[in-house]
């Protein structure tokens, strides 16, 4: 049988979630590559299948990220 945890979100996520719609955002993300090293194309771009394959392959380093939202009664 699967072991569940469950944590619950912090007043201030949970706010965030109820009151975001596709009109109002309340996340953000970024990505900056201050050497893109192997993310770059040889014109000096930067080639975002490389960009999701390098962050797929750490993700279980931070598992935080993995989470998902559910809602529980």
């Amino acid at each position: 049988m699967p072991h569940y945890s469950y944590e619950r979100l912090s007043d201030r996520s949970a706010d965030y979630l109820l009151n975001e719609d596709a009109r109002h955002l309340a996340h953000a993300t970024s990505i900056l590559p201050a050497n893109p090293g192997p993310l770059a194309t040889p014109d000096g771009g930067l080639d975002l299948g490389a960009i999701c394959e390098a962050i797929a392959s750490r993700l279980h380093l931070v598992p935080r990220l993995t989470q998902e939202l559910r809602w529980v009664p």
